[in-house]
């Protein structure tokens, strides 16, 4: 019954002395219960702590508030006033819960003890944790105090203040007020703390055009507007709204060329306030990736500049995207290896040819990366292949991953591909082992074309490395390009050097790069971009 179970738990921080006792409370303040049932030692989980306005206070009634009125105190001002009668317990000391409610308020008075409340809900929350040991019965109120303040202040102060508990220690009151002074000063100069932004008046064109700025900051689709789920919060936050005042993705979209248009005619009455040589002197470089058409641009802009008497050096005032650069010896690498016309999301499935390799060259024509893929694509494709895939996994006790494929469009997605398909090596050769399909069986990687593949793994690393590292949206990177060059460089030498089967692969990522090297070292803005 209820009863049993209040006996059964230990006083709370926040009853009164006459109050049977309710779940502890752990150090910040908040009580805790156990799930399970009513009997278990189970484990407890913290609960908020309750409000000024619900929590529980001490009772009025309570012997703890049930103290005499005294005598007013003679002098020759007053009469003396008849004696009382004399109380039966006169010889009893003075209750300490009234004078002293900031420290018996969290303690549990036993006749052998006084157990802090808050060390009884910590211990009994996480009975790992250690704590002080309870204080004797004939311990000070000025001992117990301290432990208060040294051990569980923040939950101390914020328990005194819901129940509007005085504390007047003046040695308390010293640690208490720089608490709290530290406390207001981290929130003052924390701008998100308890302040609101200021709310722009409500219009329809502002209600639009607010709706237009989250679009396109958040890079949202256009079609986002047509949620009805979304409309639907529209309309519940302001009863006057009407779904005919929420615009749909074609006002959307007017509403962001309207916007773009207006931005173009800014830019116009800017520049035509000052000569167009004002702003072009002030045009270091151009920053462009390494396609033709970029070469073609350019060229243009160099001549259209010159007509109009503006020098403009096309090969200085130029500079490349190193990861584009990367990229392209990645690629370079790639062409040696294998034949990424089949990475093509149209392209047809690769017929790996019979026999077994014998040598690493013989592995690498036989072009295990093309045959990686066209089993990943079947056993992908099927949503029982896929399930048995799993159970082999679940058999060898690995965690159950997808297996991945690259596409030609996207960087590094073939060495993600054979980071995965190493991994689950062991799975895979089980699972073409035992299927009854003559065409995954096709697709069985012998030892040779394994090794082939991890190393074509540690090849491609070292440019997905540098291509990571050097690209970034808002740090600069363009200092670190010269030295990536040549670190990248380092690097597949001593690939080379160490793996000689792979250095003719390795020297074809080593000439992409040697080939862009000497365009990058005549543009004065990566020099000048490395001095600090």
């Amino acid at each position: 019954d209820g009863s049993r179970r209040a006996a059964g738990r230990p006083r709370d921080v926040f009853d009164a002395d006459s109050e049977p006792d309710v779940a502890p409370r752990n150090a910040a303040g908040s009580s805790a219960h156990s799930i399970g049932d009513d009997d278990d030692d189970g484990e407890f989980f913290p609960e908020p702590p309750p409000s000024s306005s619900s929590s529980p206070s001490p009772a009025r009634g309570s012997p703890s508030y049930r103290h005499r009125r005294q005598s007013p105190r003679a002098g020759p001002h007053a009469s003396a006033p008849p004696s009382p009668p004399p109380p039966a317990n006169r010889g009893r000391k003075t209750n300490r819960t009234t004078t002293a409610k900031d420290v018996w308020t969290f303690f549990d008075k036993q006749p052998d003890a006084r157990h802090c409340l808050f060390c009884k809900s910590t211990a009994a929350a996480n009975p790992n944790t250690d704590v002080p040991e309870p204080s004797g019965p004939n311990t000070s109120t000025g001992i117990l105090r301290r432990h208060l303040y040294e051990h569980h202040l923040a939950a101390w102060v914020n328990g005194c203040d819901q129940l509007k508990i005085t504390i007047k220690s003046e040695e308390a009151l010293k640690v208490v007020n720089a608490y709290r002074a530290k406390q207001n000063s981290s929130t003052d100069n924390d701008p998100t703390a308890d302040s609101e932004k200021p709310r722009p008046a409500f219009s329809k064109e502002a209600f639009v055009d607010a709706i237009v700025e989250w679009i396109v900051s958040d890079d949202q689709s256009i079609n986002v507007i047509e949620n009805e789920k979304l409309r639907n919060i529209f309309l519940m936050l302001r009863a006057e709204l009407k779904d005919s005042d929420i615009p749909h993705r074609t006002k959307i979209r007017q509403r962001v060329m309207e916007i773009w248009d207006a931005h173009l005619d800014n830019v116009q009455a800017e520049m035509a306030v000052s000569s167009p040589s004002v702003f072009i002197a002030r045009l270091g470089w151009v920053t462009l990736d390494n396609a033709s058409n970029c070469d073609t641009f350019v060229d243009r802009l160099a001549s259209e500049l010159r007509k109009r008497g503006i020098p403009f050096n096309r090969v200085q005032r130029r500079i490349r995207c190193f990861p584009h650069i990367v990229n392209l010896a990645c690629k370079a690498v790639l062409a040696a290896i294998t034949n990424m016309d089949f990475a093509a999301i149209t392209a047809n499935d690769f017929v790996p040819q019979g026999g077994e390799p014998r040598t690493f060259g013989a592995a690498v024509a036989r072009d295990p990366i093309a045959t990686l893929r066209t089993s990943i694509r079947l056993i992908r494709a099927s949503s029982l292949r896929r399930q048995y895939f799993s159970e082999v996994l679940k058999a060898l006790q690995k965690k159950d991953l997808q297996l991945l494929r690259d596409v030609d469009t996207r960087w590094s997605s073939t060495l993600i591909m054979i980071d995965r398909a190493v991994l689950l090596r062991e799975a895979i050769d089980q699972f073409l082992s035992e299927t009854d399909s003559q065409e995954l069986k096709k697709c069985k990687l012998s030892k040779k074309e394994w090794e082939a593949l991890e190393a074509f793994q540690r090849i491609l690393s070292v440019p997905h490395a540098f291509q990571q590292r050097l690209s970034s949206e808002t740090t600069p990177t363009l200092g670190h390009a010269l030295p990536a060059f040549e670190a990248m460089i380092s690097q597949w030498e001593k690939q080379q050097a160490s793996h000689p089967e792979t250095a003719r692969i390795v020297q074809k990522g080593i000439d992409k790069l040697e080939d862009y090297r000497q365009r990058v070292e005549d543009v004065p803005a990566y020099t000048l971009s490395m001095r600090k």
